[in-house]
């Protein structure tokens, strides 16, 4: 008998343990066993289950009560996962359903059991099962679904106070707040300004905000980066001592929440979430909120990124259009291709918009290229394909649009290749500009036609001004053979004697004059065959005396004074016809302003400065008004009435081909000043 007792005692402390083991493992889970006692309807848990739910404990739990505590909407489905237990279709009892809790909350319970006992006709006698509280579950998958259905609400609009507005809709009655706003801080940092809200009619709002509703410590702590919580405002230790306590009472607020929302370095922004009763704000709500901030903010730089970008493409076309471009840009691994609006319209060929992206080229831009520029455009993409670099192709060839018109096409185009995972590079995006440039070829070709009709324009001026000039050049030599000539033939018919010495002179003055013509033809000749200078290194008195003697070998023509003040010992490297040439001119144009003048001067006066000569051809005649000294040196512009107007304009040409200079540096009343500056060394001038 003591054995008996002895085991019974070791099985009754192995019960005990047991329970205790089964009683911690439903804690640690969260669970809460019941038992049903069908008959009699009682339900006993393990813990008691009315702490659970919020009611007073050690109160008696029934059947029937736990029915009127449960959500309306969901006993149908509690009553059906039952009766389908009871006929035995499922192994056991398993529903969730909502219950009321002691505070008047509705509470997600998980409730699992199985049947027993039965009588001999199956029915149930006795339940047990498990009871546990899954609002936390329920509300976080909520959580999921709300944020998942409002990000693609926001992705569906374009405008930022449309995604705003939607927002704090959505998130109010998600959380069943009373309103939910958006505020910025004031610049002066003493209070807020509402920038959008959402509440129900019957909050009432505040209509101006007093000023220093808040205190400047409560501010700050509002703008740190944390969320700012707040039960009860009316309570709270940190709202008390300012106006903000008085300020939420007007609007029937208790319950606060402050989420911050980053601004880039604009005035802080807050959403905030306002309960008309003292809410627990709870670590969920918070999170909530947090991610609802960052949808919501990157929701509006998303619609004003694609704002601007609208609007610089709407800009791009409408450039592309004025400029009369099309662009186009090929994707090679998704065969996407991007036209703009007026490249259709610039190639003419509408069908092109819905073909496949075939070849490097694509869009069979290639079938629409003139045959004649087929093969080198061709060869051109081909070439630089072959590359396997990045690089930009330019061409100029011509297309053929739908209705036969041919246009000449500009086209710019850039290749851009990546390496894939085997190392090799291939080619996944190009991008093309096309101009249409019809009207400038055709402008080139008709400037073109002009160029060549006025080059044969200038060869005939050119002609007409080479005759002119010999004739002028000519003019005063074969004048001054043909004198010397009509004097001896004068005295000859008046029958004069004439001895053989002045004869003979005579007739060299005549023949130097024939031979001075000889070699300003040969010397016209070389300078206009691309200014060929025939140079050697003289001095430069030797050229005046040379010029001199031909002025002055005129007959019948009183020569004015010539002082020359030049150093013997001054030398310069020039074609010696051309220089003495210009010199001449320069003497012959002084002593015809002088003719009547009886005490005409002319002096010629050198020095050397900076690796120049400067030679200086000074009178003292009536000068040269300012009107015509402007265009002294322009072809055809002459004083003289028989003049030609030739003269200057040859001599600045040749002292310019030696790289100098002939520049009029007086002109007054008092007498003319030329100034010709030649390179002391030899200096090739540009004509």
């Amino acid at each position: 008998m003591q054995a008996h007792l002895d085991q019974l005692a070791k099985e009754m402390v192995e019960l005990a343990a047991t329970k205790e083991r089964l009683a911690l493992a439903v804690e640690a889970t969260g669970l809460a066993v019941w038992d049903w006692d069908v008959s009699t309807g009682l339900l006993e848990f393990q813990p008691e289950v009315s702490s659970l739910l919020g009611y007073h404990k050690g109160s008696r739990a029934l059947y029937q009560q736990g029915r009127d505590l449960t959500h309306p909407d969901d006993l149908p489905a509690f009553d059906a996962a039952f009766e389908a237990h009871v006929r035995g279709e499922t192994p056991r009892y398993e529903v969730e359903y909502r219950l009321r809790s002691g505070n008047g909350d509705w509470r997600w319970i998980e409730c699992r059991g199985k049947i027993v006992a039965r009588t001999k006709d199956g029915i149930p006698l006795r339940v047990v099962g498990t009871f546990a509280d899954i609002s936390k579950r329920k509300a976080e998958a909520a959580d999921r679904e709300f944020l998942s259905d409002l990000t693609h609400q926001l992705m569906q609009i374009s405008k930022p106070d449309a995604i705003t507005s939607i927002s704090i809709k959505l998130l109010a009655q998600h959380l069943m707040a009373d309103r939910v706003g958006i505020s910025e801080l004031k610049h002066d940092r003493t209070g807020f300004l509402t920038r959008a809200v959402w509440s129900h009619k019957a909050l009432p709002s505040l209509q101006q905000e007093p000023a220093k509703a808040y205190s400047p410590q409560l501010i700050e702590e509002m703008c740190a980066k944390g969320p700012f919580l707040v039960e009860d405002v009316q309570t709270d230790l940190r709202c008390q001592g300012s106006k903000m306590t008085h300020v939420f009472a007007q609007m029937g607020v208790h319950g606060l929440l402050n989420i911050p929302v980053q601004t880039n370095g604009r005035s802080p922004i807050f959403l905030y979430v306002h309960s008309r009763k003292p809410r627990k704000w709870s670590h969920r709500e918070v999170l909530l909120c947090q991610q609802v901030v960052e949808r919501l903010w990157n929701s509006i730089n998303r619609a004003h990124a694609e704002a601007g970008q609208e609007s610089a493409e709407e800009m791009l076309n409408m450039a592309l259009s004025l400029t009369k471009l099309g662009a186009v840009d090929r994707d090679y691994k998704s065969g996407a291709v991007r036209l703009s609006d007026g490249l259709l319209q610039l190639i003419g060929h509408p069908e092109m918009i819905d073909a496949p992206l075939t070849g490097y080229l694509g869009i069979g831009y290639l079938n629409i290229i003139h045959p004649d520029d087929q093969e080198r455009f061709a060869e051109k993409v081909a070439t630089g394909i072959a590359r396997c670099d990045d690089y930009e192709l330019d061409d100029e060839h011509r297309i053929i649009t739908a209705a036969g018109e041919i246009k000449h096409i500009a086209y710019k185009s850039r290749m851009h290749f990546e390496t894939d995972k085997n190392g090799i590079k291939r080619l996944f995006r190009s991008t093309a500009v096309i101009q249409d440039i019809t009207e400038k070829v055709q402008q080139a070709d008709a400037a073109s036609l002009a160029q060549d009709r006025l080059h044969k324009m200038s060869r005939l001026t050119a002609m007409g001004t080479m005759a002119s000039t010999l004739a002028h050049e000519l003019n005063q030599p074969l004048t001054a053979a043909a004198n010397y000539l009509n004097v001896l033939r004068t005295l000859h018919q008046k029958g004069e004697p004439i001895d053989d010495i002045n004869q003979t002179d005579v007739l060299e003055l005549a023949a130097r004059s024939v031979l001075d013509a000889g070699k300003i033809i040969k010397r016209i000749r070389n300078f206009t065959n691309g200014g060929g200078l025939q140079r050697t290194s003289v001095p430069l008195i030797t050229l005046a005396n040379g010029a001199i003697r031909l002025i002055t070998s005129q007959v019948g023509q009183r020569p004015p004074e010539i002082i020359v003040n030049i150093p013997k010992r001054l030398s310069v490297n020039v074609d010696a016809m051309q220089i003495e040439q210009v010199i001449s001119n320069l003497l012959r144009n002084a002593g015809e302003a002088m003719t009547h003048r009886k005490d005409a001067r002319i002096i010629l006066s050198a020095y050397e400065e900076n690796g120049f000569v400067d030679l200086h051809v000074a009178d003292n005649g009536p000068g040269i008004p300012d009107d015509f000294a402007a265009e002294l040196f322009n072809p055809f512009q002459s004083s003289k009435q028989e003049g030609m107007g030739l003269g200057l304009s040859l001599c600045r040409t040749m002292v310019e081909a030696h790289g100098g200079h002939l520049t009029l540096e007086k002109h007054d009343s008092t007498g003319c000043d030329f100034l010709i500056r030649l390179p002391k060394t030899a200096k090739r001038g540009k004509v």
